[in-house]
Parts: structure tokens; sequence; C-alpha cells
């Protein structure tokens, strides 16, 4: 009985600060930086030629970045990072997924671990230090992009212009398949009062008030709120967290925290630019780099050709990538 009281206030605390968080949001364009960066995952090609020269070309200079990296503490990686990216923040996470906490308090068939788990912790991470450096400059950032360490961009990203009220993916999905579409999370952006729910998308299943025998009202999905939609907020009653509904798996769930239902199957295949929720799809080329710090391959047709039909930018994109992957795999990676 201590133990679920004990729980029961952590979740308290946990969702006042989350009130907090999602509330008091307030974006003032005249801070130094209107842009968060946070890169996460695995070491990958994150010191890549490709990697960092897309990334310098691509993403603006008045932008704050983060890196959360999963793996050992490595000095000689760190002032690489720092030496490429100049990051604010630089912090390495465990890898090791026997090190990962588990889903304390609700299970799904389809949840695949740690791997996942420990994926999703180094993003939650990066948040974290986000909301730190927002306290210590005293303004909050008008958007977070979150990329990969994999990830090359392939033409500039006009964040800062786009519509506040949606978040938004990369169109085409993360490969050829259309069930892929609407749940990209290679890339994502957020206006910053909507970026809570991608972050902490694990709180789902580390509620105390999740219900693992899938009885209680599902929890997942936004709602109406004064004929406005709104993001999922972890529910303060019990509540269960449902199977995926399509794959890729754990990826369903931000979509589903952006929409009623996670149902997009009724917008049209070949529409590109498209809005399901309040997740928007956005022209955005770009391509993953296979390999490591000294060589490997970008994978040209991964996303690019995965698309109904390739825009002008896409296909001009497309031919730079070839170009770029031929320089990049000189040698075949370590």
């Amino acid at each position: 009985m201590r133990h679920f009281e004990r729980k029961m206030l952590e979740h308290r605390r946990d969702m006042s600060n989350q009130e907090a968080d999602r509330t008091s949001i307030r974006v003032d364009h005249t801070a130094t930086s209107s842009l968060a960066v946070v890169i996460t995952g695995l070491l990958r090609s994150l010191l890549s030629e490709p990697m960092i020269q897309s990334f310098r070309l691509h993403v603006t200079a008045r932008s704050d970045v983060h890196v959360v990296i999963s793996g050992k503490q490595n000095a000689a990686v760190a002032s690489k990072v720092q030496d490429a990216f100049n990051p604010v923040q630089l912090r390495f996470i465990s890898a090791n997924e026997d090190n990962a906490p588990r889903v304390r308090h609700c299970q799904i068939k389809s949840y695949v671990g740690g791997r996942m788990l420990a994926a999703w912790m180094g993003i939650r991470h990066a948040y974290e230090d986000v909301v730190k450096s927002e306290s210590r400059r005293g303004q909050p950032y008008a958007w977070i992009m979150r990329l990969r360490t994999d990830t090359v961009l392939l033409q500039d990203v006009p964040v800062l212009s786009w519509d506040k009220d949606f978040v938004y993916i990369p169109g085409g999905g993360m490969n050829a398949n259309v069930y892929a579409r609407f749940t990209n999370d290679h890339l994502f952006f957020c206006p910053r009062p909507l970026c809570r729910p991608y972050f902490h998308l694990l709180e789902l299943w580390e509620s105390p008030l999740c219900d693992k025998t899938g009885k209680a009202p599902i929890g997942v999905f936004a709602s109406n709120l004064s004929s406005r939609l709104v993001p999922n907020v972890l529910p303060t009653r019990p509540f269960s967290v449902p199977p995926p509904r399509k794959p890729p798996y754990h990826q369903w769930y931000i979509l589903a925290r952006y929409s009623l239902d996670g149902d997009c199957s009724s917008v049209p295949k070949e529409r590109l630019n498209a809005i399901c929720g309040l997740v928007h799809e956005i022209d955005i080329p770009y391509v993953l780099a296979r390999g490591n710090e000294e060589a490997g391959v970008l994978v040209c047709d991964y996303n690019l050709l995965a698309w109904v039909r390739l825009p002008p930018a896409v296909r001009e994109a497309y031919s730079n990538c070839q170009t770029q992957s031929e320089k990049y795999s000189s040698c075949e990676p370590g």
C-alpha cells in the first residue's frame, strides 16, 4: 500500500510539472535563439562529413543544439562533437538495454523492450536539457527540431515560418509502404507549446494509472477542447494503452497523441503536405547515412523514392544525394 501511495504521489507531482509545462509556454521571439535543435541516438554517422556539412548548410545558425548520444562517455568523441556542432549541452547515456529502466506499471504486446526504451530515454533526456536551457536563458524557444544522429538534410528547413498549430514530420513515410505515413520518427518539428507529448512518449507506459488489463478507457489520443484539437495529456484517471493499429509500432503512438484516433486512412494516398489530426506531413528531402565517421553510404532511395510522386525539389535533392553518396562511400564503413 505504501509503495502504491508513493507512486501516486510521484504521479501527481509529474502531472503538476506536465500541466505547468503545457500551460506556461509563452514564446518570445526576442530571445537570442528561437530554435532548439536536439540530436539523439547511437553515435552512428554523426561525425561523418555528409552529416556535419548538411547540418551546417541547412540548419539555421540561430539555434541552440543539444546532443544526447547513447553510448559510453568518450572524451575524444565529445571533443569532435563539440567542434562539429557546438552544442550548448552534450551528454552520453547508457546504451545497454539491461541498464535501461523497464516499464513499471503497464505493458502491451507490441512493446519492443529495451532498445526502444533506450532510444526514447535519450529523446526525453534531450527535452529535459532543453527545458534547463530555457530556464537559464529566461525564455522558452519558439520551436524544437529533433533529428537522429544519421539524418542528412538535403535542403533548408524553414521551420520558423511554419504554422504553429501543427507538429511536422517528413512526407513519404519512413519507407515506401503507405501505412508508414504520419509515423516517421527520423525528424520531428514542433512549436514549443505542442512538444511535450512527443518527447515524453514513455510516460504512457510508466504512469501508475496505466491499466495493463486493457479494461480502462483508452488514454493515448488527442482531444477536442473548446472546438480545438489539443494533443494528448496524460490522464488523471486509470487508462489503457492499446496495441498499435499499424506498423511501425511505437512510432504509431506519436500519431496517436496528436490525433483523435490514430487513423489517417481517409487521407488520399497521392496527397503531399497532408494533415492528419495535428500532424502535418511536409516536403523535407533527407536521407540516412549508413556508416560511421570515416565512410559509409547515403541511402538515397530509402526515403526520397517513397514519395507517390516526386516534386521538383525532391528530384533535385535525389540527384545531389547520389553525388554526395559517391564521395562518402570511397571506402567501406568500419
